[in-house]
């Protein structure tokens, strides 16, 4: 069964960070529909001049994943982890039981451009040792479905080959798709799996639906999604493992219960918060 649209999120503007320009298209309303993703962020702009970013900030109960449409974003964390990656480049960040650190973005000559994912952690999981890893686009597979269309397969299998991410007992999925103008594909999905179509550009369509930039699609029941194109244009299919898990989310941790929260806040205040590694 071809699997359609049912909701559609529409990112609203709005600033983090330092200041950042972004589009929030999933937040904390969304959470039980899009299970295991809490958040989505687009940010971008086309000023080639830098801009602000993400100073030193604490997680914990997440993992952040970042892909670059274009420009580049530098990473460093707790752990003394150090890593930058430019366009189709992708990188993961495993809170888990805790660590802070600092996203700095760098635009490009045509500017910057990137999506920002937030995939909840099970319970058995959060306060589980984080850990980190970035991937450049010549280390993500390229794949060709049908003819006129491309698609980088960051995390899952597709046609025979499997991405390198991977993470989480959520078993997430993450594809980047373009498409040439008059173009279609059809994509399997895991039936057991939640997933969604997020837009980045051109007006993809599925089951008769646009795409739009800047939105989340949530897709329903089945077994695969056609995608369809009249025009050149790039979306993200994002998918796992639903967790069905209570939320206790504020700010930048996700736990399971209003105790557990405050307890990652009064251990940000004494200094107890990171577990490994250094601070």
């Amino acid at each position: 069964m071809e699997r359609k649209i049912e909701r559609t999120v529409i990112g609203q503007d709005t600033h983090d960070g330092d200041g950042v320009s972004l589009k929030r298209i999933l937040s904390l309303p969304h959470v039980q529909q899009f299970d295991p993703f809490l958040m989505l962020d687009s940010f971008g702009t086309d000023s080639t001049q830098q801009g602000p970013g993400f100073p030193w900030h604490p997680h914990r109960g997440i993992i952040t994943i970042s892909y670059m449409i274009k420009g580049e974003v530098a990473h460093e964390d707790s752990l003394g982890n150090k890593g930058t990656i430019g366009p189709g480049g992708v990188q993961w960040m495993k809170a888990a039981s805790g660590i802070i650190h600092t996203e700095m973005p760098h635009p490009g000559p045509q500017g910057i451009r990137g999506l920002q994912f937030w995939l909840n952690l099970s319970a058995e999981e959060k306060m589980s040792d984080p850990d980190y890893g970035d991937i450049p686009a010549s280390e993500i597979p390229v794949v060709t479905p049908a003819s006129g269309v491309t698609m980088a397969v960051i995390a899952g299998n597709q046609c025979g080959i499997t991405g390198p991410v991977k993470f989480s007992r959520t078993e997430p999925e993450l594809y980047a798709i373009e498409l040439e103008p008059r173009s279609a594909v059809t994509i399997p999905l895991n039936p057991e799996k939640n997933y969604f179509v997020v837009g980045i550009g051109g007006l993809p369509e599925i089951g008769g639906k646009t795409v739009a930039p800047h939105s989340a699609n949530l897709l329903g029941q089945g077994s695969s999604v056609t995608i369809s194109s009249n025009e050149a244009s790039r979306c993200f299919i994002a998918g796992g493992v639903p967790l069905g898990e209570p939320i206790a989310w504020q700010g930048p941790i996700a736990m399971n219960s209003r105790e557990e929260l405050a307890l990652a806040f009064r251990e940000l205040q004494d200094g107890t918060f990171v577990k490994v590694g250094r601070s």
